[in-house]
């Protein structure tokens, strides 16, 4: 990879501050910053919010260097209680999809996107009076307008439950 194909320290100081911010992040996959640092190759230190802005531009480039692959679905995390049992896991994520922004749960895959906003990021949501469950794209659908058709979000993430036939 050419160092052109990086994100720069701006670039990338708002990418982490946005995974540790935003609501899909919290509840779909979680990175915490021990699974994250083991995940570029840091075995000694760990990754915190409050030390981005300290950040030398080496360790920016090797997390800017993964960032793409976390976007791809194809760098995953399953965080633990005990940030020693983090874990990440390297898997081949399938074929693309694209989806309804509302689908029913058994179209979603790790690689699916939304046919609305091109984005990957859903969420479980059940919807009263159907037994079927669905997803719904975080984009086009906030979870804030469930209500609005009976659905109401579940509490299971769907990257965690789909992670089960990767181990």
């Amino acid at each position: 990879m050419q160092e052109s194909n990086f994100l720069d320290i701006a670039q990338t100081r708002k990418w982490l501050h946005h995974v540790w911010s935003d609501f899909w992040w919290e509840h779909e996959m979680p990175i915490t910053g021990g699974a994250l640092s083991l995940a570029c190759g840091y075995t000694t230190s760990v990754l915190k919010p409050s030390e981005v802005k300290r950040m030398g531009p080496t360790r920016f480039r090797v997390v800017s260097r993964i960032i793409p692959e976390i976007e791809a679905r194809r760098l995953c995390f399953q965080p633990k209680k005990n940030i020693r049992n983090d874990r990440f896991l390297w898997i081949e994520p399938p074929p693309k999809r694209v989806i309804q922004k509302l689908s029913p749960k058994d179209q979603w895959n790790l690689s699916a996107h939304c046919v609305g906003c091109g984005k990957n990021q859903f969420l479980p949501v059940e919807i009263s009076g159907d037994d079927k469950p669905y997803v719904a794209c975080y984009h086009c659908l906030a979870p804030d307008q469930y209500r609005s058709f009976g659905g109401e979000l579940v509490s299971n993430s769907l990257i965690h439950e789909a992670l089960k036939n990767y181990h």
